[in-house]
């Protein structure tokens, strides 16, 4: 495979060390982009000392794209491999994402202790317990995942003031948001337009074949009172970004729909354009859902999206089941709702109240389900 420019092998045992230096050597002048599933301590075996990966691994002039799923060990050739890789390919990596399958702390910064400096890295994807004051200098990253895949208890990340300077997208913990949008005015502010706390959104399932709502939310009140009292003070940062906050996504226990407002109103928050909510509980009573209409969308000027999802287990098939008659109950009081939405807001597109229906305004003006479209 003389010309291969893109390898992905992200099935555990799918390729051998040998299998893979060969691969590395045959295409070293072609290859752009890799995804691997590194292998365990125990599946290496003998190898580690009959195979030095960081010897052996040719020089890659083309990869740009990286991304490594590390083993719950990382064996002392692996570590040097990878080192390996990553300071080879500093100066031209535009994309690094290495995350792990350890619900254990996982710190990946030792792998970068040959780096000093990603000059052209926009894309940047960590597990969210990395020591972010240890890493390279990283001036041109526009976006940046810290991954919520360890259970290990939550610490406060710590931003150096001068770190990621011209970030535009964010995925981290709540608890984590103020640290990148700090209330300093004598450092320049990051130009942050799209946050997403606890890997919270919807949208389409790659392994399951249908949309579905997500998130990973830990450590997190478990009172919804609690929660929402600590987003209310997460939130107050949005306003510190350089930029307006047009693209948020965040979940929380349950709350009534009529408390939303608080959540933005007080601190100027108007220019979102897309809002995302999961909730991780019960779903708030939609009773008095048209009311936001004038409580909320009439001051959200640009907001053209607005999704409001319960957390769905898919694998779970104990979906509640109502009767035709109250199906299309609940489907009449939902378009009733958007009505009065759409009295409030003329930029208002997409709207979800619940799993049960994605509704899209017509050109015509009308609102209709995604299922009807």
């Amino acid at each position: 495979m003389p010309n291969l420019v893109r390898f992905s092998a992200l099935r555990p045992s799918i390729i051998k060390p040998g299998t893979l230096l060969a691969l590395l050597s045959t295409a070293s002048q072609t290859l752009e982009s890799i995804e691997l599933y590194m292998p365990t301590v125990q599946w290496i075996g003998n190898d580690i000392e009959s195979l030095p990966f960081a010897n052996l691994c040719p020089l890659l002039p083309r990869l740009h794209t990286v991304h490594l799923v590390l083993p719950t060990l990382v064996s002392p050739n692996t570590t040097a491999f990878i080192t390996h890789l990553l300071g080879s390919t500093a100066m031209r990596l535009e994309t690094l994402k290495l995350s792990h399958r350890s619900s254990d702390s996982f710190d990946t910064t030792p792998f970068f202790s040959s780096v000093h400096l990603w000059p052209v890295l926009r894309t940047l994807c960590l597990p969210s317990e990395t020591n972010l004051s240890r890493l390279p200098a990283s001036p041109s990253v526009r976006k940046l995942e810290l991954n919520l895949s360890s259970e290990a208890p939550h610490s406060h990340a710590t931003v150096p003031p001068s770190a990621f300077p011209v970030l535009e997208e964010l995925h981290c913990k709540h608890q984590d948001l103020p640290a990148f949008l700090p209330n300093y005015r004598d450092i320049v502010r990051r130009p942050i337009h799209t946050v997403v706390l606890d890997d919270a959104g919807y949208g389409r399932d790659a392994e399951y074949g249908m949309d579905a709502s997500r998130h990973a939310m830990r450590h997190a009140p478990d009172d919804p009172a609690r929660m929402f009292a600590a987003l209310r003070r997460v939130f107050a940062s949005l306003s510190h970004s350089a930029v307006p906050v047009t693209h948020l996504s965040f979940a929380m226990k349950r709350f009534e729909l009529l408390d939303l407002p608080s959540l933005f109103l007080p601190h100027g928050i108007q220019a979102l354009e897309t809002l995302t909510i999961v909730i991780d509980g019960e779903q708030p009573d939609a009773g008095h859902a048209d009311l936001l209409g004038q409580a909320f969308f009439a001051h959200m000027p640009r907001l053209h999206t607005f999704l409001l999802c319960e957390k769905l287990d898919i694998e779970d098939d104990s979906f509640s089941v109502v009767g035709l008659e109250e199906h299309s109950l609940r489907k009449a009081r939902q378009k009733t709702c958007l009505g009065t939405f759409s009295q409030h807001s003329a930029v208002l597109r997409r709207v979800m109240l619940t799993l049960d229906w994605e509704w899209r305004k017509s050109e015509s003006g009308e609102w209709e389900s995604v299922d009807d479209v």
